[in-house]
């Protein structure tokens, strides 16, 4: 039977490396500092609420620079650091596995064109298999159209707000000229 403290179960580190897929090595370095909670088979055990946070962090940072550290970088090595990245993003583009702005845009408007589109015949569809009369037909029509426009407020609003976060976060860039 599991050891338990407080209804709590206790894992050890073993088992924690098992259910979260680490190496224990990892597991170890990751939970550093944090107190065991009690004992599993004489080694020391945790519970999960007291370690899941620091196991789900990724291996610091995964090699990547945050902006002071880019910023901090000598000029020769900033200038590299921004080629790696340049083509890191080529391949990743090149590769299907990321989509230009444009692409981005392109797609979300497919989508909301057929959601739309599906909304709009969802009326008729109903008048259909359920037998409805012609008014109700018109009042469901009145109501998804009603949502459509509530939805399309709602982006709007969303789109606008993100605009204003852009504009108050990068004011040069959106300043102009």
């Amino acid at each position: 039977m599991a050891s338990t403290i407080n209804g709590k179960r206790l894992f050890s580190i073993t088992q924690l490396s098992a259910d979260f897929g680490l190496d224990r090595r990892t597991v170890s370095k990751r939970i550093e500092g944090i107190r065991p909670c009690g004992n599993s088979g004489g080694h020391p055990a945790y519970t999960l609420p007291a370690v899941a946070t620091a196991l789900m962090k990724s291996e610091a940072k995964s090699g990547a620079l945050s902006m002071d550290e880019v910023d901090k970088l000598e000029p020769s090595m900033r200038v590299a650091h921004w080629d790696a990245e340049l083509k890191k993003q080529k391949y990743l583009q090149e590769s299907g596995m990321l989509i230009t702005e444009g692409e981005f845009i392109l797609v979300v408007g497919l989508m909301q064109k057929s959601i739309s589109d599906n909304a709009l015949r969802l009326p008729n569809k109903l008048q259909q298999s359920l037998d409805l009369t012609i008014e109700q037909t018109r009042t469901i029509a009145k109501e998804v159209r009603g949502w459509l426009d509530e939805l399309a407020d709602d982006q709007l609003k969303t789109l606008s707000e993100e605009i204003q976060n852009r504009q108050q976060e990068f004011p040069e860039e959106t300043e102009e000229k």
